[in-house]
């Protein structure tokens, strides 16, 4: 899964960009779980989509339909904008 366990990922301040959750493996259909608890997911076979709640931490948890799943926990961060005078 992409990004790897430890890894982190910045949104633009406001908060809204989805974030996009590369998977290789397992069988379809695949199911996204956000800190245990299943979220609607947008995208491909093998690309998942999904908005965060806010910055901090997040463990990303992917089960397949054989129930096989596979975790990683990561920073999400919010840029801040730079001003252009």
């Amino acid at each position: 899964m992409f990004p790897q366990n430890g890894g982190g990922w910045n949104s633009p301040p406001t908060g809204q960009s989805e974030m996009a959750l590369k998977i290789a493996g397992g069988v379809q259909p695949l199911t996204l779980l956000v800190n245990g608890v299943p979220r609607p997911a947008q995208g491909g076979s093998r690309t998942l989509f999904f908005t965060p709640d806010g910055p901090g931490f997040a463990r990303l948890t992917v089960m397949d339909a054989r129930g096989v799943a596979d975790s990683v926990v990561v920073r999400i961060e919010y840029s801040q904008g730079i001003g252009v005078t």
